[in-house]
């Protein structure tokens, strides 16, 4: 858990230094809306990994959610499908 917190916040100093050379000129818009992106995928990590320590209840929801047999297989069919359609439509 301590990683994914690690790894979110690490996520948002990037972002924040890509925007901030961009502010100074020294990189193109697109590398400072890419940090903007990254600080926003990282703050949102951050709340939610938070939310998931102090709530008891969404905890057992969310481990549910992931650990529940029934969502893996149709997870794992909609990959399948959309394999399969990636597939004949790329062809």
């Amino acid at each position: 858990m301590s990683k994914r917190i690690y790894m979110s916040v690490f996520w948002v100093v990037l972002g924040g230094v890509l925007v901030a050379l961009e502010l100074a000129g020294r990189i193109e818009e697109y590398w400072g809306s890419m940090g903007f992106a990254m600080m926003v995928v990282g703050l949102i990590q951050i709340v939610r990994l938070a939310r998931y320590k102090r709530d008891a209840e969404y905890r057992e929801a969310v481990d549910v959610q992931n650990n529940d047999e029934r969502n893996r297989f149709l997870a794992n069919k909609a990959w399948a499908w959309a394999g399969y359609w990636l597939g004949l439509i790329c062809a």
